[in-house]
């Protein structure tokens, strides 16, 4: 049986600072890979850097979801004809790709550093706070 905390031993316990609770949860999770505490977004531009993206990604052990997404312009080019002189003025550009990972902080930090030292130009990346995530089985 355990022995009950006197008031005098739960008073002086020296009270965690966030910063201090946040980084050893951080760490917990960078080990465990259990907490996802952010979303990490990331839009590659063209098709020739997201070859070398996936793999650093794949190499960092960050799971993803890779999407493929239109601009504004090319979905006025094909889909709104009403549109179709306006956007013959703009540029044709190849589609872009959306990568998604609901994620650790310190892996979501590893994969920016990667991210800004490894891919191309015109690579945006950013994180969301998850507020909460619920994951499904398949049946």
């Amino acid at each position: 049986m355990a022995k009950k905390k006197t008031s005098h031993q739960r008073a002086s316990r020296k009270p965690v600072s966030k910063k201090r609770s946040s980084v050893a949860r951080s760490r917990r999770a960078a080990s465990s890979g259990a907490l996802a505490d952010v979303l990490l977004i990331i839009l590659i531009p063209g098709r020739a850097e997201l070859a070398g993206a996936v793999a650093g990604l794949l190499d960092l052990g960050l799971s993803a979801t890779v999407l493929e997404a239109k601009g504004l312009a090319t979905v006025l080019r094909e889909d709104v004809p009403i549109f179709g002189s306006l956007a013959e003025m703009l540029p044709v550009l190849e589609g872009s790709r959306v990568i998604l990972s609901a994620t650790s902080r310190p892996l979501a930090n590893e994969a920016m550093r990667f991210i800004t030292d490894e891919v191309g130009q015109g690579t945006v990346a950013m994180t969301v706070p998850i507020e909460r995530l619920i994951v499904t089985r398949r049946g």
